[in-house]
């Protein structure tokens, strides 16, 4: 009694899942138009639904979808996706008006 219980594996690996797509959203945030090594043209191709500016953003940041989609030093394919696919739709809600 007053002893909180060990949170189980499962619970951990999730919450450590989950942790990491949002520090992998930040991160995509913090770097998305990186105009030195991405080239605007294709972040407006990618917004306009162009499939291989859209796969050149994908393999831009491929390196960091895939660091922060590890849990226990091994990639998550469910967490990649997920964060790959957050990343599209954040393409299309991007506004280049700001």
């Amino acid at each position: 009694s007053g002893q909180r219980p060990e949170p189980s594996e499962s619970f951990s690996i999730s919450i450590s899942a989950i942790f990491k797509v949002l520090l992998s959203l930040f991160f995509m945030t913090y770097f998305f138009i990186d105009y030195l090594t991405l080239p605007y043209e294709t972040i407006v191709k990618a917004h306009e639904g162009d499939p291989d500016a859209i796969d050149t953003v994908l393999s831009h940041y491929a390196g960091y979808i895939r660091y922060f989609s590890k849990v226990h030093d091994q990639v998550n394919a469910e967490v990649e996706e997920y964060v790959k696919q957050q990343l599209i739709a954040a393409l299309f809600k991007f506004r280049f008006d700001r």
